[in-house]
Order: C-alpha cells, then sequence, then structure tokens
C-alpha cells in the first residue's frame, strides 16, 4: 500500500553529455524544471576539468528518448517565455 505522497522508484539511470560550452541557462534550467516536477531526480553535475564537457547524471521513470523529448520542451518555453511544446523549424517560423 502507498500513500499519495511516497513515488515510484526513478529505475532509469541516463546520462547527458554536453560539449565544452554548449549547455545553456535555459537547458539547465530544464533540468531543474523537470526534477521540481518530479519527472526526473538529479545525481550529479560534473565539468570536465581538461575538456570542459559537462556530464549530468540522473534518473527518472520514464524511457531516456521521452525524458529528452521533456527536457526539450521546457527548455523551449524557458528560452522563448510561452508554452509552446515543440520546437518549430525555420519555415514553421515565418
Amino acid at each position: 500500500m502507498s500513500t499519495a505522497h511516497e513515488r515510484a522508484p526513478f529505475g532509469v539511470v541516463c546520462l547527458d553529455v554536453w560539449p565544452p560550452q554548449t549547455l545553456s541557462r535555459p537547458a539547465m534550467e530544464a533540468y531543474r524544471a523537470l526534477e521540481a516536477k518530479g519527472l526526473l531526480e538529479m545525481d550529479s553535475v560534473q565539468v570536465g576539468r581538461h575538456t570542459g564537457s559537462v556530464k549530468i547524471r540522473y534518473r527518472t521513470q520514464i524511457p531516456h528518448e521521452w525524458i529528452l523529448q521533456e527536457l526539450k520542451n521546457e527548455k523551449c518555453k524557458i528560452a522563448f517565455g510561452g508554452e509552446q511544446t515543440e520546437w518549430k523549424t525555420k519555415e514553421e517560423h515565418a
């Protein structure tokens, strides 16, 4: 029996590696926003001393491909300040 405040275990372990100088503020805020929504649990954020790459390790309840899409959508909302749920091509914006 579970209570309302308990949540399912985060069984999917994910590692996202960002090349040097590519992790933007909206992208990092997207990770934090999804953590606040309970979609993922951040384990660590490491910056390579010599490479400058950023490794973000987290756990989630949904497949990695799905959480990446959620991160992309959240980053878009943060970057453009709206409720846009998908990235659009240049042609779609015109």
